[in-house]
C-alpha cells in the first residue's frame, strides 16, 4: 500500500486515457438506447456495388462499461476520502505556489493533529524531533493548551501533548541566533505531508481493489478488440496473397 499513497491516486487519476473510462460509463446507456432496436448488419448500396456493414463493436461494450462502473466508484471514493491537503498541495512546489508565510506550516500540523492515529502521531513526533524541528517542554516550563497555534514575534508555535509528553513546533525554525534554518519549512511540510499520505488505509485499500478489478476486465475487452483487430488484418493479408 505504500505504493498507493494518496498522492499516487491523484497522479493515476489525471492521466488523460482513464478519462475515457468515465466518458464511457455516461455515453453507453444513451447510445445502446438509441441503437437497441437497429440491427445488427445494415446493406449500403453504391452504384452497382452492394456492402453489408456490421453494426456490431468488435469487443463486448457491455464489459467495457461495467468495467468504468468500479473506475467512477473508485474515482468517487477517491474524491469522498482523499485529504483536501493533498488534494491542494500535491507537491511541495504546489504548497510553494500559493507563497504561504513559513509560519502557514504550524497551522497545517495543528489541524492534521486531531486526524492522526497513535501511531501517525508517534510518527510525526519523532521524525520532527530528529530533524530538530521540533521540541519537548521540560515540564517546568510554560504549556498553552490550545487548538490553535500562538502568535509571537518571531514564531508561530503549535503546542501539543501526547500520552502525558508536552511538546512544541515554532514556525519558521529558528537557530540559536534566531535566524531561519533552511530548508525546514520544507522538511515540515513533507513531514504533514506525508501523515496525510499514509491516512485512511481501508479508502486507499478499498479504491485499489476496484481499480485492480476494473484493470482486468478493461484488459479482457484490449484482449477481445486485439484479437478482432488481427484477425481482421489476417484475413485481409491471406485474402491479397491469394
Amino acid at each position: 500500500m505504500n505504493n498507493f499513497r494518496w498522492e499516487k491516486y491523484k497522479s493515476f487519476f489525471q492521466i488523460t486515457i482513464f478519462k475515457y473510462l468515465v466518458m464511457w460509463f455516461s455515453l453507453v446507456p444513451i447510445v445502446a438506447n438509441i441503437i437497441q432496436n437497429l440491427p445488427d448488419k445494415y446493406e449500403v448500396t453504391l452504384g452497382t456495388q452492394t456492402y453489408l456493414i456490421s453494426l456490431t463493436l468488435p469487443f463486448n461494450w457491455q464489459l467495457l462499461w461495467i468495467s468504468s462502473v468500479f473506475f467512477v466508484i473508485a474515482l468517487v471514493v477517491y474524491h469522498i476520502f482523499c485529504p483536501n491537503f493533498i488534494s491542494k498541495y500535491n507537491s511541495f512546489k504546489d504548497y510553494e505556489s500559493y507563497s504561504h508565510d513559513p509560519r502557514w506550516v504550524a497551522w497545517e500540523a495543528s489541524m492534521l493533529w486531531p486526524k492522526m492515529t497513535d501511531e501517525q502521531k508517534k510518527k510525526f513526533i519523532s521524525r520532527l524531533q530528529v530533524k530538530e524541528y521540533s521540541s519537548e517542554i521540560d515540564e517546568k516550563g510554560s504549556f498553552i493548551i490550545s487548538k490553535k497555534p500562538i502568535v509571537n514575534k518571531l514564531q508561530t508555535i503549535f503546542y501539543f501533548q501526547h500520552y502525558g509528553k508536552k511538546y512544541k513546533l515554532g514556525m519558521p525554525v529558528l537557530d540559536s541566533k534566531n535566524k531561519e534554518i533552511e530548508g525546514s519549512e520544507k522538511g515540515v511540510f513533507f513531514e504533514v505531508f506525508g501523515r496525510y499520505s499514509e491516512s485512511n488505509y481501508l479508502a486507499r485499500l478499498i479504491i485499489l481493489i476496484l481499480l485492480i478489478i476494473s484493470g482486468m476486465i478493461f484488459g479482457f475487452v484490449l484482449c477481445q478488440h486485439l484479437y478482432s483487430g488481427a484477425q481482421f488484418v489476417w484475413n485481409w493479408v491471406t485474402g491479397v496473397s491469394t
